[in-house]
């Protein structure tokens, strides 16, 4: 005995017993339609042209479907199971669906950037924006998102003044005072800054690297960085070569 679901047209077996007792109701394990067994019933599997068995003719079974003494009886745990393992009953409906969707598009979209990265490969050309592929990703949560990276703009710090001096109370040491602007329209890290000194062949004889550390006195304006406008003075420290120093220069990073 057979029957036909009435959405998806698939076919199923049909056991009596266990349709007497879900009342001739069954969900379809394909589409997920409710519907009843006893509305498209056939004694042998049926081809597509096949009509159900109409009413008044009493199909050929291999069980008789009983449904008000199926009402009337309890269902063993072994038959509860069996009847819960059904293929006619499928899934609830709703239960595993969207999961199970997710699942399918987020392999499919991994299976076609892999194809697509291969072929670039293959022949020598990859027509992928990384960015885009990066971005996607992210969205779906198989990677996770880069550290946003703080606003860094050298090209914006302006050199306002500067002047090197002998240092009034310690011999041999060199003393920078200068005063910088940060012109970018947003805030950024404070730099670090190069000095180099020069002789009369403009070469290098003498040079030094400070940190913000090195120059400024409070950590809270370190962390707040240097306000777009403000101006900032301060002082470095460096070695006297002596006589042969004529020039130098400031440099940012």
């Amino acid at each position: 005995m057979f029957t036909r679901c009435q959405g998806c047209h698939t076919v199923h077996p049909v056991n009596a017993d266990l349709l007497a007792r879900a009342k001739g109701q069954y969900r379809c394990g394909r589409c997920q339609k409710l519907a009843n067994a006893l509305d498209a019933l056939f004694d042998e599997w049926p081809s597509a042209g096949d009509p159900p068995v109409q009413q008044g003719e009493p199909p050929v079974l291999g069980g008789t479907i009983a449904l008000e003494k199926a009402e009337d009886r309890e269902l063993s745990p072994e038959e509860a199971a069996l009847l819960a393992d059904s293929p006619l009953l499928g899934p609830p409906s709703g239960s595993k669906g969207p999961w199970l969707r997710l699942a399918w598009i987020t392999l499919g979209l991994i299976l076609l950037l892999g194809s697509v990265y291969t072929a670039g490969t293959y022949f020598g050309k990859i027509h992928i924006d990384r960015e885009v592929v990066e971005e996607s990703l992210v969205k779906i949560g198989l990677k996770t998102a880069a550290p946003e990276q703080p606003f860094r703009d050298t090209s914006s710090i302006e050199l306002v003044s500067r002047e090197m001096l002998s240092h009034p109370s310690r011999p041999r040491v060199l003393l920078l005072n200068a005063t910088i602007v940060n012109r970018a329209p947003q805030a950024q890290s404070y730099p670090e800054i190069q000095v180099r000194l020069f002789n009369l062949d403009n070469e290098v004889i003498g040079e030094r690297r400070f940190r913000p550390t090195d120059y400024l006195t409070s950590t809270s304006a370190m962390r707040s960085g240097m306000t777009p406008g403000a101006y900032l003075r301060f002082s470095l420290e460096m070695l006297d070569p002596g006589e042969r120093a004529v020039g130098f220069e400031l440099e940012f990073y």
